[in-house]
C-alpha cells in the first residue's frame, strides 16, 4: 500500500496517515528531554521574557498557501518588526484560520517559547530550524507551560499591546511537509511513521506545539512590535 501511493498532495499523506494509525499499535512518543530551560520547576513562575523572532507568511496566489499544495510548508520567514491588528500580524495568512474558521480572532497570533526548540534539538528532531513550526512570535524567558488559557501578556511598555491566550496549538499532519520529516530518501512508510511520531511528541504537553492568542489591545503604538521587545505576564 505504501509503495503505490503518491505523495503529490497532502490528501495522499492524510490517507496514508489514517491507514498507518489504525493498522498497527502506536508506540509511545519520544520522552521530552531535559534542557536547561525545561528543568525549571513548575513552582517557579516566569513572568517576563523577550521577543526573539517575529515571523509571517503572506498569501501566495500560486496556491502554495493551501496545505494541499506540493510546495506548502508550515515555515514562516522572520522579520525584525511587524504590525499587529486584531486579525494578527498584518500580511500574515493562515489558510485554515481564514477559510475553515472564518478569520477567527481567537487564533490571531501563534506563540512559541524558545525552550520548545531546545527540547526538539536535544531529541531525535535535532534538525528542526527556527520557523519550522510556523509561529508568529518566538519568546525567550518563558517555558512552554508558562501560559494557560486566559493568561494575558503585555508587549512593550505599560501601555503596550495586550494578548490573551485562547488555546494550546495541536500538532497536525501539516507538519508532514517539513523537510526533515518528508525526506525524498525515505520510503513513504518511513515518512508517515516519522510524522506521526513527531505529532505525538509535540502533543504530549500543552504548549509544546505553541499557543494561540487574541489581540485584546493594540496599545498606544498602534500594534507595532520589534524583536527585542519585552513581554510580561499580567
Amino acid at each position: 500500500h505504501f509503495h503505490h501511493r503518491s505523495f503529490s498532495s497532502l490528501f495522499g499523506i492524510l490517507d496514508d496517515l489514517r491507514d498507518f494509525l489504525f493498522s498497527k499499535p502506536k508506540a509511545p512518543p519520544q520522552p521530552i528531554p531535559s534542557t536547561p530551560s525545561s528543568k525549571t520547576t513548575t513552582t517557579t513562575t516566569t513572568t517576563k521574557g523577550t521577543i526573539t523572532r517575529i515571523a509571517s507568511k503572506p498569501y501566495q496566489p500560486d496556491g502554495s498557501s493551501k496545505p494541499s499544495s506540493r510546495t506548502y510548508t508550515t515555515r514562516k520567514e522572520s522579520y525584525p518588526k511587524a504590525q499587529l491588528s486584531k486579525h494578527g500580524i498584518v500580511g500574515d495568512y493562515n489558510h485554515y484560520r481564514t477559510i475553515a474558521l472564518d478569520n477567527t480572532l481567537d487564533r490571531a497570533v501563534s506563540i512559541l517559547t524558545e525552550d520548545v526548540l531546545d527540547i526538539c534539538k536535544n531529541s531525535v528532531y535535532g534538525e528542526i530550524q527556527d520557523g519550522d513550526l510556523g509561529e508568529n512570535l518566538c519568546l525567550d524567558g518563558f517555558r512552554y507551560d508558562s501560559f494557560q488559557i486566559g493568561s494575558r501578556c503585555c508587549i512593550g511598555h505599560q501601555d503596550g499591546i495586550i494578548l490573551e491566550i485562547t488555546e494550546p496549538i495541536v500538532a497536525c499532519a501539516n507538519l508532514c511537509k517539513l523537510q526533515f520529516i518528508n525526506r525524498e530518501s525515505s520510503s513513504p512508510k518511513e515518512r508517515i511513521q516519522k510524522c506521526t511520531e513527531f505529532i505525538d511528541f509535540l502533543n504530549q504537553k500543552d504548549g509544546l506545539r505553541g499557543w494561540y492568542a487574541k489581540v485584546v489591545d493594540l496599545g498606544k503604538d498602534d500594534g507595532f512590535i520589534c524583536v527585542g521587545d519585552e513581554v510580561k505576564l499580567m
